[in-house]
């Protein structure tokens, strides 16, 4: 997603793990509220748990990490023919446990599973444009709460951003 890697960047790798969980929970809240099975739900959970508990000063266990990411992978396999649904229920909660054993390339990885956020918004809704443009819009206030708030983080930061209207389903 252009645009939001340099600004991830910017921040601490705790505030870069905090929005990972929190684009990775939208993910799983917005599959369950369409009324979909979430593949790997339970294992993507404990990986956005992992990511928040990092984002607030719990030291990062490489070991918990690698056992997540593992979890997850062997859930849902990512293959070449795996759609953008799959894909981003396995990002969900695979990209906090990816960004622990990546730190370098932690922002590209935040970044990746807000786009799979829009993307997925854009799937299941008519105005995709339009939610797709709300998502961005969505992530760039969160990351603003971010720049500004206390070194650790907890869930309720997620509260401070309103939500915008999706519309109505697509057919």
């Amino acid at each position: 997603m252009p645009g939001l890697e340099p600004m991830l960047a910017a921040l601490p790798m705790s505030k870069r793990l905090a929005f990972a969980a929190a684009c990775g929970e939208r993910i799983l809240n917005e599959v369950a509220n369409l009324g979909e099975a979430i593949p790997g739900e339970e294992p993507a959970r404990r990986g956005i748990d992992f990511g928040w508990r990092a984002a607030g000063g719990e030291t990062i266990n490489r070991a918990e990490a690698e056992a997540i990411y593992e979890s997850i992978h062997n859930a849902i396999p990512i293959t070449e023919d795996s759609s953008e649904f799959e894909m981003a229920c396995a990002g969900a909660g695979g990209i906090p446990a990816l960004m622990a054993l990546e730190p370098d390339d932690s922002a590209s990885h935040a970044a990746s599973v807000a786009e799979q956020m829009a993307s997925l918004v854009g799937l299941y809704y008519e105005d995709s444009r339009r939610v797709e443009v709300e998502e961005e819009r969505w992530q760039r206030t969160l990351i603003e709460r971010l720049e500004s708030a206390p070194a650790r983080v907890t869930r309720e930061i997620v509260n401070t951003v309103p939500d915008y209207d999706r519309g109505e389903r697509a057919e």
